[in-house]
């Protein structure tokens, strides 16, 4: 895992925590701008990532606008991969004589 991205609006003052599972686990607010960097500590052997909302006393209903909640990882395949491309260009050819 590598970024966390985020996009969010609302009229109430709001919190936004991510689940840290290091030690006992606990909540962690994430203050700040999008992007936040995914250590091992923010995901379990899963791969699994807990994010909550908290609002304060809010004393009427309000709305929340999630525009992005995104993780953007790395993924590292074993092996080599390779595109045999010389049987669609031969027919592309092919097709044009």
């Amino acid at each position: 895992m590598d970024l966390l991205k985020f996009d969010h609006f609302s009229p109430a003052t709001l919190n936004f925590y991510i689940w840290d599972y290091s030690g006992g686990g606990s909540w962690y607010e994430i203050v700040g701008n999008s992007p936040f960097a995914l250590t091992s500590q923010y995901y379990d052997a899963s791969n699994t990532i807990k994010v909550r909302y908290l609002a304060g006393l809010v004393p009427n209903i309000f709305t929340l606008d999630i525009d992005m909640l995104r993780i953007d990882y790395t993924s590292l395949g074993q092996g080599n991969y390779f595109a045999d491309l010389t049987k669609i260009i031969n027919l592309l050819l092919n097709s044009f004589r």
